[in-house]
């Protein structure tokens, strides 16, 4: 069955409640790399219950039941094939280290890429402080349904990325090994799909072994940022977005190159294993 553009572009998921608390963002900073290090204090801000204690804001991206609810209301013929294929983040106040969020979530474009190269679906969560009315940040996922294309929607928008990548040498450098078990860690943040656990289903789906999730890398991206450009002063980072180019697999070294441009840092990261680019169009807008 198509996809019914019309009909989806007037649904709303939730809101729901979603509680976090120090624990949890202790567990989303362990599961994106942070104290790694165990005797660099300045990561341990994120990982120790201390009076210094600092959230990752790329923590943002993980409370995304309304976007489950958002991607099943699609109906999708070939789920199986969907990728997640950006992610977008605007922080619009400093997140607490702990809270009671209430979601809501809608589907604010969709887009035909063609027959053969499917869907793009763009789905957006806006969360607010339980009680209060000023919305705390907006998160978008843009899915790609590789097997629902062609159903006489209008192609995707031109979107120019912010800034070209400037021509020079990058000013930071950040490389990161994968762990073995990264996945596994990162599944602890809520998320089911066992293409990311599970060696039988991610052969079914092409890939020799688990995925690292897209937002595992997002998220390793985010705190290569804080080391590099912010001295790990988190709440400097008012929106960060990329592109998902090609799937990591734990136990992969990443490499991260950010250059600074104003108020903002440009990014990408590559596999320095085959030297495919796995995150590209990463921006960064800085306070």
């Amino acid at each position: 069955m198509a996809l019914n553009r019309k009909k989806l572009l007037g649904i709303t998921a939730g809101p729901s409640r979603v509680n976090y608390t120090r624990r949890d963002s202790r567990l989303y900073a362990l599961s994106v790399g942070f104290g790694s290090d165990p005797l660099f204090e300045p990561e341990l801000d994120f990982v120790t219950d201390r009076t210094s204690f600092k959230i990752v804001p790329s923590m943002a991206s993980i409370f995304a039941t309304v976007i489950i609810d958002l991607t099943e209301a699609c109906e999708l013929d070939h789920p199986e094939l969907a990728l997640h294929g950006e992610q977008k983040l605007e922080i619009l106040q400093p997140l607490p280290d702990h809270a009671e969020l209430e979601v809501t979530g809608s589907i604010p474009a969709i887009f035909d890429r063609g027959e053969k190269r499917g869907a793009e679906i763009h789905m957006q969560a806006e969360a607010t402080i339980a009680g209060q009315g000023e919305p705390l940040y907006r998160a978008t996922y843009v899915t790609i349904a590789r097997g629902d294309g062609g159903f006489d929607g209008p192609p995707p928008e031109h979107r120019p990325v912010k800034r070209d990548i400037p021509d020079r040498a990058p000013d930071h450098v950040f490389r990161y090994p994968c762990r073995p078990d990264q996945a596994l860690l990162y599944a602890l943040n809520g998320d089911p799909n066992p293409i990311h656990t599970q060696p039988r289903i991610a052969a079914t789906a092409g890939f020799r072994a688990p995925i690292l999730h897209g937002l595992c890398t997002y998220g390793i991206a985010c705190r290569a940022l804080l080391a590099t450009c912010c001295s790990f002063e988190s709440n400097r980072i008012r929106e960060f977005d990329a592109r998902f180019s090609s799937p990591v697999t734990p136990g992969d070294l990443l490499v991260f190159d950010f250059w600074k441009e104003d108020n903002a840092i440009l990014f990408q990261a590559s596999n320095e294993n085959d030297g495919r680019f796995v995150l590209k169009n990463g921006w960064c807008r800085l306070s």
